[in-house]
């Protein structure tokens, strides 16, 4: 099963950004440990947690949060 929140973006230099987000877990903390094991057999780095800039109360997240994780990568 693909995750739909899971993004590939490319940059002009040799490197790509693949993040994954919370969404689908509700923003639920105790899930990131999934996302960062799958992220870290995917690329073969460890991925950083990336942190909620504002409150969303329709989401229910709040300021601070955890939501979701990324990781850089080189492409060829």
């Amino acid at each position: 099963m693909t995750n739909p929140y899971s993004l590939i973006k490319k940059h002009k230099s040799n490197r790509a950004t693949i993040t994954e987000s919370l969404k689908q877990f509700g923003f639920d903390n105790t899930r990131v440990g999934e996302s960062i094991e799958k992220l870290t057999i995917s690329s073969g780095k460890r991925p950083n947690v990336t942190f909620a800039r504002k409150g969303v109360a329709a989401l229910g997240i709040r300021s601070g949060a955890m939501s979701g994780v990324k990781v850089h990568v080189k492409v060829k």
